[in-house]
């Protein structure tokens, strides 16, 4: 279909949405429509070519169940092989914020995108920095991302997606690996 457009296959889907088809096996256009980075344009274009092919592999093939299966409600990612390295960029991200700069100041002040310091400070997290949650996000906040983040079991794009892009991808991320550190 990528060599029909004359598009990379990576615009066609994501290799996150084609792995969640692999995990889910959508057989309607509804349970296609729920996959990560199905929208009406790509719903209208791709929902009946992928679920018959589904629906064809289907008749002759077991569902597998993969290892990173989102299979509980809650809150659900799969475990890393090894940790991000916390280097020096992350080193000075670290050091603007525990001076008191806010992510979007420490941006402005490295020269960063703030996306990138949300992938620092999340980085941060994920090696055992104890940075608190409460210092980016306020209870509410809190309360409506955990909410969107269990509905999309886990999957960041589709819960920015269910919070009508509220919050930046960083900060998701960056939720995600405060709350997986409580």
């Amino acid at each position: 279909m990528a060599d029909e457009r004359d598009v990379p296959a990576y615009i066609v889907f994501s290799d996150v949405a084609l792995r969640e088809m692999a995990n889910k096996y959508p057989t309607s256009e509804a349970e296609f429509s729920r996959i990560s980075g199905v929208g009406k344009a790509k719903q209208q274009d791709y929902a009946t070519p992928f679920v018959q092919e589904i629906a064809e592999y289907l008749k002759t093939n077991p569902r597998l169940v993969f290892e990173d299966s989102f299979s509980e409600p809650e809150l659900v990612r799969p475990k890393r092989e090894s940790k991000p390295r916390v280097n020096d960029t992350l080193r000075e991200t670290l050091k603007l914020h525990h001076t008191g700069l806010a992510p979007q100041e420490i941006a402005n002040a490295r020269g960063l995108t703030l996306g990138t310091i949300y992938g620092h400070l999340a980085t941060a997290i994920e090696n055992g920095e104890p940075l608190r949650i409460g210092e980016f996000f306020s209870n509410e906040d809190q309360e409506q991302i955990k909410t969107a983040l269990n509905q999309a079991g886990g999957d960041l794009t589709l819960a920015r997606q269910l919070l009508g892009d509220q919050f930046e991808y960083g900060q998701l991320r960056l939720f995600r690996a405060a709350a997986q550190r409580l």
